[in-house]
């Protein structure tokens, strides 16, 4: 087997069609590797988006997605992800589990001719962030490519009911289900963004994305139906919490939300009721399992953990030029 049986170049408008037709075969494709969802957030952030495809004998097998930018005196970066998305990366069509090594042969070939592409294209720095289901960064570390790690949470939907949770948590849910909240599923993205606008001043930031571009992502959403926005309320109408949730044909994802402070609920259960509710919602519909988040952000691991979840590592691989690796080590330098 050789290199030269897989080629890979940029995917043209016309074929992106095939992308989201491999995206949904792929082990690591989901909802973020979708080619409109890409498009929206590269508009949102004022990158361009690139689709790098591998093919072999005219099959797309493979395939990553970047977003490129450039940085005034840092080159052009190329990146996988984005706000409110925690990865996407490299996907592959589907291995065969009874033949391992021409399994593992034609990944690393495939792997291999999208990097020679990706970069050839000269990039400052290029940072690719993988779904969890992307286990096998070998390929990337015999080029040289750095690995890193980070964490997210999944909830196994079978086994997900309100016992299972901790204590704290479904006594939480218990106390708030007493208070007569409305959960109910909502399209306002304006009072989605307002609660956002709220939960981010706390931290003294901004939230990741305007009520447009919230507009423009939920179309998308319900016109494919990948996901919905549910709120809670109180007795007077007063909106405590809003998320919008998402899911393709593997799993489900808690996308973006918040709950406000509340003199009633300092506890969060609001917030806490909110994603009950919503799981068993996800059970309705048959999806076996939902990644939560919250991983990589320790004040937010607490409330994902009282929900009893499975820690699931995903991976990162970066390659910076000398430039940048000079600029990072003298930033180091200046720091200490």
């Amino acid at each position: 087997m050789t290199r030269d049986k897989y080629q890979a170049r940029l995917l043209r408008n016309e074929e992106y069609p095939l992308w989201d037709t491999l995206v949904r075969k792929s082990p690591q494709g989901s909802i973020f590797s979708n080619s409109e969802y890409l498009q929206i957030l590269a508009d949102a952030t004022n990158n361009r988006l690139q689709m790098v495809g591998c093919f072999e004998d005219n099959t797309l097998i493979g395939g990553c997605s970047l977003f490129v930018r450039k940085k005034r005196l840092r080159g052009t970066h190329a990146v996988s992800n984005g706000p409110d998305t925690p990865f996407c990366g490299f996907i592959s069509q589907k291995a065969d589990p009874g033949r391992v090594r021409k399994s593992e042969m034609e990944y690393t070939e495939c792997i291999n001719a999208l990097c020679d592409y990706i970069e050839n294209q000269n990039y400052s720095l290029i940072s690719v962030t993988n779904s969890p289901e992307l286990m096998d960064i070998r390929p990337f570390l015999r080029r040289g490519w750095r690995g890193a790690v980070a964490y997210t949470y999944y909830i196994d939907l079978l086994y997900a009911d309100i016992d299972s949770f901790s204590t704290s948590v479904k006594k939480s849910i218990l106390a708030a289900q007493k208070k007569n909240l409305v959960y109910e599923a909502s399209k306002d993205a304006k009072s989605h963004c307002g609660i956002l606008t709220e939960v981010f001043q706390h931290s003294h930031a901004l939230p990741p994305f305007n009520e447009t571009v919230i507009k423009r992502f939920l179309n998308f959403f319900h016109s494919n139906n990948s996901g919905d926005m549910r709120i809670i309320k109180d007795s007077s109408g007063n909106i405590l919490a809003s998320y919008i949730w998402l899911w393709d044909n593997n799993r489900a994802y808690a996308w973006s939300g918040g709950a406000l402070p509340s003199t009633e609920f300092q506890d969060g259960g609001a917030n806490k009721l909110m994603f009950y509710s919503f799981l068993e919602e996800l059970k309705e519909k048959g999806l076996p399992e939902v990644n939560i988040m919250h991983g990589n952000t320790p004040r937010l691991t607490s409330f994902a953990t009282g929900f009893n979840p499975r820690l699931v590592p995903y991976y990162i691989v970066e390659r910076n030029s000398f430039y940048i690796r000079c600029l990072k080590g003298l930033q180091h330098y200046l720091n200490r």
